[in-house]
């Protein structure tokens, strides 16, 4: 059985159902791409720990079996998702899903940022030391190659001391930066999802003791991101395989829904002040209202139902599950709005014809 290769955030896993060409351009652990299984293995989209599906697993083989099947259907882990920057499954989708949905959740994610944020400014402090004590060792030596020679040995009376001012960062903005974390995110009332105990840790070391290393602040980050993990991202989730238009398609058919919406409200005005009482002519109307409300739905809900009839998506890793649930939508979401565009028709069409004169 070849092995599963996975990103490295994830924890290892036993007995992991095998997936054929794991190497290649069709790996699992690349997201968006399809990868080549065998014949028997099409319907293995799920793993499970030993035969019974009952048994109650402990939390790291839940997250474990959770970011395996997300990985398995071409869905990033929640993990992979903050360096994302893609449709449909990126961080900026995923922050404006939980800045409309749920404000805790937007919290605990900006928290993981900052975390985030901070791990690299750690990074930089320790490299720009490196870089100083580096520094003050090569630089006599590379001055003295440079100095005029006395007997045939360079001159060190006239060396520079080897002091050497940093303009990078230092170890106070590091302990700024940590208590900023705190007292914006921790202090009193906690923003995120976080225990008291964890609370009261983080006063004692970054307010009290002035610690400023990123390690002060993994406790509460497996705490944040367990919540987001178990409660927001799935969501999340849902929310994207419900369905099957970009933002950027969104927006675009809402223009256009508006446009149509604006072209029979201007045909039909316009057959009643040239006092057109032709009912067959006033009907015409119809044919821009339906086009409107079957542009404007789909703009506001992101899923259309035209999509579905020509079966065509936008996103590749919709499973034919989900897509037996779009097909159910596709007919409410059609009679719907067949319902709209006829209505918005009858609205207008019974309205007496009032032909403006021409005083002239």
């Amino acid at each position: 059985m070849g092995s599963i290769q996975i990103y490295p955030d994830i924890l290892p896993m036993d007995n992991v159902l095998p997936v054929a060409d794991n190497t290649g351009p069709n790996r699992p652990d690349q997201t968006y791409i399809s990868s080549r299984r065998k014949p028997w293995d099409n319907r293995l989209k799920y793993k499970l720990y030993g035969e019974d599906t009952l048994t109650i697993n402990t939390m790291e083989e839940w997250q474990s079996i959770k970011n395996y099947n997300f990985v398995l259907n071409g869905i990033p882990t929640l993990n992979q998702i903050l360096s994302l920057y893609t449709e449909p499954f990126g961080l900026p989708q995923f922050e404006a899903y939980l800045e409309q949905s749920d404000k805790i959740g937007l919290q605990n994610l900006k928290f993981l940022l900052e975390l985030k944020a901070h791990g690299r400014l750690w990074e930089a402090l320790q490299i720009t030391r490196l870089h100083l004590s580096n520094s003050s060792v090569s630089a006599p030596l590379a001055i003295q190659s440079k100095l005029p020679r006395v007997f045939g040995h360079p001159s060190t009376d006239t060396l520079p001391p080897t002091v050497y001012k940093s303009h990078h960062i230092n170890q106070n903005d590091l302990t700024q930066n940590a208590t900023r974390i705190y007292r914006k995110y921790c202090q009193q009332t906690p923003l995120i999802s976080i225990s008291p105990e964890t609370q009261e840790t983080l006063y004692e070391v970054v307010l009290i003791r002035n610690i400023s290393d990123p390690l002060i602040f993994e406790h509460a980050r497996t705490q944040v991101t367990l919540a987001l993990d178990h409660f927001y991202y799935p969501r999340f989730i849902d929310f994207i395989l419900s369905t099957n238009l970009s933002v950027t398609s969104a927006r675009i058919l809402l223009v256009a829904g508006l446009f149509f919406l604006w072209a029979g409200l201007s045909l039909e005005l316009s057959l009643i002040f040239l006092g057109e009482n032709n009912n067959v002519s006033r009907w015409w109307g119809l044919i821009p209202f339906e086009l409107s409300w079957a542009a404007l739905l789909p703009g506001m809900t992101r899923f259309g139902w035209w999509m579905v009839a020509i079966k065509r998506r936008e996103y590749t890793h919709i499973d034919d599950a989900v897509m037996r649930e779009h097909k159910r939508r596709a007919f409410l979401w059609l009679v719907i709005s067949l319902m709209l565009g006829l209505i918005s028709t009858i609205l207008v069409v019974f309205i007496p014809a009032y032909r403006i004169s021409d005083n002239s």
